[in-house]
């Protein structure tokens, strides 16, 4: 037999608080670019601060990454998604194919996502 908590069982109870709060949804009308890593960067291993300056360098966007535009790292998909608000710069994001972090290079690829 089972042990069921709160109507559900003990295994999906804690599959449940696993994943901690949900995040707030980026905003609507943003346009969101996916990046998504290769050769083995694992986004879950660097800090937020890592991953912006990155970007930062690889656009030369700085501080518009920083003010209007979003940046989350997704650790269970191994994706970063970037959410912005203007057209010019989702082209500048949507062209990365290369990310420093730590003295290594990664490759990446990068699409907009379906809104």
């Amino acid at each position: 037999m089972a042990v069921e908590f709160e109507g559900i069982s003990v295994r999906q109870y804690a599959d449940k608080t696993k994943k901690g709060p949900k995040r707030p949804s980026f905003p609507r009308k943003d346009i969101k670019i996916v990046l998504c890593p290769r050769n083995g960067l694992n986004v879950s291993k660097h800090c937020q601060a890592q991953l912006h300056d990155s970007i930062a360098k690889a656009t030369g966007i700085g501080k518009e990454l920083e003010t209007e535009d979003i940046l989350r790292a997704n650790p269970q998909q191994n994706t970063l998604v970037i959410s912005t608000p203007s057209l010019a710069r989702a082209a500048v994001y949507g062209k990365i194919q290369e990310l420093s972090i730590g003295g290594s290079s990664y490759k990446v690829v990068a699409y907009a996502a379906p809104t």
